[in-house]
């Protein structure tokens, strides 16, 4: 991973750990699937190139709830905070 480890916060392990629970038994193999493709692709690749993605709060807001909630949140955390998106579909 390039020297860089990355962090998780406890509320992404939870969320986690709430798809593992929503996908139940019958989506256990499409769950392991996802989080082996995140660790061994996803990761590494944003720990690399960290400008990978884009940026979450650059984003354009339309309703001012969010707007609230996105002056919130700059205030509350890191302001490099990326989204990344894949375009390859998970599938059983």
């Amino acid at each position: 991973m390039a020297g860089k480890r990355p962090l998780f916060t406890e509320n992404f392990s939870a969320n986690l750990d709430d798809i593992e629970n929503f996908l139940g038994d019958e989506g256990a193999s499409l769950f392991a699937k996802f989080f082996d493709r995140f660790v061994d692709d996803i990761v590494p690749n944003v720990c690399r190139f960290q400008r990978l993605g884009r940026a979450f709060l650059e984003r354009s807001i339309h309703s001012t709830q969010a707007q609230s909630l996105g002056e919130r949140l700059k205030k509350s955390v890191c302001t490099k905070t990326m989204i990344f998106v894949s375009s390859s579909p998970m599938t059983t």
